[in-house]
């Protein structure tokens, strides 16, 4: 572990894919700099500085087995903060009852 704790950060390609709909998946990913394409699940689009996706589910409570709902893609090179979604999730619920009712909140309003 780094000073990050629980997460890591990497530089990504331009054109690089991140996760395939329907592979099997565990992490959440944040989106640094650059920008991401992501497509299938509910919604398509292009994220950018301060977004995240990837298995936020996990992070809800919801489901700690299961695959990616998107495949995302790299459109150019960019920053990727990422964390295992279900050590990530721990983490939350070590937080205060205030800082965890905040957080739940706006990863549910996020997907």
């Amino acid at each position: 572990m780094s000073g990050l704790g629980v997460l890591e950060q990497r530089l990504i390609k331009a054109r690089q894919v991140i996760t395939r709909r329907g592979d099997p998946g565990k992490r959440v990913y944040f989106v640094m700099s650059g920008s991401i394409q992501v497509a299938g699940g509910s919604e398509s689009g292009v994220l950018e500085k301060g977004k995240m996706f990837g298995r936020i589910d996990i992070l809800l409570g919801q489901d700690d087995v299961g695959s990616y709902t998107q495949t995302a893609t790299a459109l150019t090179e960019s920053k990727l903060m990422f964390a295992d979604a279900a050590q990530l999730r721990e983490e939350i619920e070590k937080a205060s009852p205030t800082v965890r009712t905040l957080l739940e909140h706006a990863l549910q309003t996020s997907t």
